[in-house]
């Protein structure tokens, strides 16, 4: 549970990251943390702890709304820019007059590389929510107890400290 909202464990289609679930009706608000296909995750007030396939995140509730809402927009852009290049990719290839062909080229090129920036800024958005990333494989679980973090999985459990993510030695981890 999650302020006014209860997180599931898997998606509609199987892949195993959360869904959101309002408390009260019990309809479906979407997607939670889609960014990180999570095993299992644990939230604190500011933070969200996810296991995922590569290890743990500590994830910023906050920035990583504000990440969604503007990766959202990238995307939009991103795909009105994808339908033009197509266009003039298409449009070149129909070949036929050799005049304009070197704008169209241009034109080509600086679509690409407007698109790439937009993936690359989205690529940084995403890296921009966490706070800390603790590699691992095998992780299945994750519980918050006090300032640790604890993920387990078969014949392994590392405690980690919540606020940086380094192994927390007094707890064993």
């Amino acid at each position: 549970m999650d302020k006014d909202r209860l997180i599931a464990g898997v998606d509609l289609s199987g892949v195993p990251h959360k869904v959101v679930y309002d408390a009260k009706s019990g309809q479906l608000r979407g997607d939670k943390f889609a960014w990180f296909p999570g095993v299992d995750m644990v939230t604190a007030p500011d933070t969200t702890y996810v296991v995922t396939l590569g290890g743990v995140y500590a994830i910023n509730q906050d920035a990583y709304a504000k990440a969604t809402a503007e990766s959202g927009k990238l995307d939009v852009e991103r795909k009105e820019l994808g339908a033009k290049l197509a266009g003039l990719k298409k449009k070149q290839a129909g070949g036929g007059e050799s005049a304009g062909a070197d704008e169209l080229q241009a034109e080509i090129k600086k679509l690409s590389a407007k698109i790439g920036a937009l993936a690359a800024r989205q690529q940084g958005l995403r890296r921009s929510v966490y706070s800390w990333q603790f590699p691992g494989k095998g992780f299945c679980a994750v519980i918050r107890a006090g300032d640790t973090v604890f993920v387990g999985g078969q014949a392994i459990v590392v405690g980690l400290d919540a606020a940086t993510g380094a192994r927390d030695r007094k707890s064993g981890g």
